[in-house]
């Protein structure tokens, strides 16, 4: 069984996996890439991802930034990163605990507490 990834964003970027500090990020950016991927649970495309982060650079090497850092990244989570040819991704098939979904489910349960 795969351990657990957890990200806590709110107050501050930390990541553990199996309850250890993951470091090794070749960036900021390759850090930022992890979280918006976690937090918005959705495939996104690579050429999209390589903008959003590289918008500055030269298609190709916003391509070639991105491919590094989804290689950092898979390197440093395992199979948390899934990729094809077009899209990057999130896995949240494995066990992961993410504040900003806990921070919300608390909050829509207050909500329905209030009814």
């Amino acid at each position: 069984m795969a351990t657990e990834l957890r990200l806590s964003l709110l107050g501050g970027v930390h990541v553990t996996h199996g309850g250890e500090p993951v470091t090794g990020f070749i960036s900021n950016k390759a850090l930022g890439l992890l979280c918006y991927l976690a937090v918005t649970a959705r495939p996104h495309q690579r050429d999209t991802l390589a903008g959003l982060l590289w918008g500055e650079l030269p298609e190709a090497d916003a391509k070639a930034n991105l491919r590094q850092a989804l290689a950092n990244l898979r390197k440093l989570t395992g199979d948390f990163i899934e990729t094809d040819r077009q899209t990057a991704a999130f896995n949240r098939a494995l066990p992961y605990w993410l504040d900003v979904e806990e921070f919300e489910r608390n909050i829509q349960e207050e909500g329905r507490r209030k009814k």
